[in-house]
């Protein structure tokens, strides 16, 4: 997404909310009208009902209480004194209930108002908010168009972009390097189990070399024994042989070829086991 698409997502978006809150307001007050207009109705329709009760109770106040008709034969017919005080008493319960009447048209007038007017100030708060909510979208589209905004948002995006290319970046490095350490820990194990078993090795030459040289050190001595004897063995026969003058001779000098050749004794190298000895001069 570039950043001329994004301020003008932005906008649409930012229209098609204010347009959905406009005619919520819109259907909210004309549900109001419609509720104020059935009220003006039923009020209106009161106060006619009203107006007729207080029309008939004038006409009745007017015509005032029936004289009583004194005829001679008054006192004798007491059927029609009666009647005129059942229809007094009629009279006055008409009186009492268009009374009662009255006042129960009054207490719902009341209400009937005081509904209306609450009515007509939610309609005004309704009407206070959505001049509110016109002044929010323009000043909204106002920094939406603005130069330092639309170059706030590029920075912002460039930004995002490079964010997004060095994580994935790090998500390949952190991969390549698991699967290095992977192979460095196989590999640190094969050498391990290698030195290991070169040391095993190591100890069991070691112990080899030990026990070789010491089997060495025994067929040494038992070759310079043999040789000594071998040497004291040859200058008695020499002395048996010559005289007495030779053989002092020969005791204090004795023969250079001899002497070479019982003085070469080979060694064996270390590591690759015991050499077998030899000697020049001797015969076994």
């Amino acid at each position: 997404m570039t950043s001329e698409t994004r301020p003008v997502l932005f906008q649409a978006k930012l229209e098609s909310h204010y347009a959905q809150r406009v005619e919520q307001q819109r259907a909210g007050a004309a549900v109001l009208k419609n509720e104020v207009l059935e009220k003006t109705q039923q009020i209106e329709q009161l106060s006619d009902e009203i107006a007729e009760l207080r029309k008939a109770l004038q006409v009745a106040r007017q015509q005032g209480p029936v004289p009583r008709v004194t005829l001679p034969a008054a006192d004798a017919n007491g059927e029609a004194a009666a009647a005129l005080a059942e229809k007094e008493k009629d009279l006055e319960r008409i009186r009492k209930a268009t009374a009662q009447q009255l006042a129960e048209f009054e207490m719902v007038k009341r209400s009937l108002m005081r509904d209306l007017q609450n009515r007509c100030e939610k309609v005004v708060e309704l009407e206070m908010a959505l001049d509110e909510s016109r002044e929010l979208y323009s000043t909204a589209v106002k920094a939406v168009n603005s130069k330092a905004q639309q170059k706030k948002m590029a920075f912002l995006e460039r930004n995002l972009e490079q964010l997004t290319n060095i994580q994935k970046q790090l998500v390949e490095q952190n991969a390549s390097l698991k699967k290095e350490v992977a192979v460095c820990e196989r590999k640190l194990s094969t050498r391990n189990d290698r030195i290991s078993s070169l040391e095993v090795m190591l100890q069991e030459a070691q112990e080899r070399l030990a026990s070789q040289s010491g089997k060495f050190e025994q067929q040494l001595g038992a070759v310079r024994e043999r040789l000594e004897q071998a040497r004291m063995q040859q200058q008695q026969q020499q002395q048996q042989q010559q005289g007495p003058g030779q053989s002092q001779l020969l005791q204090t000098h004795p023969p250079h070829g001899f002497e070479l050749g019982y003085g070469r004794i080979a060694k064996p190298l270390r590591g690759r086991g015991a050499a077998p000895v030899t000697t020049q001069g001797i015969k076994m």
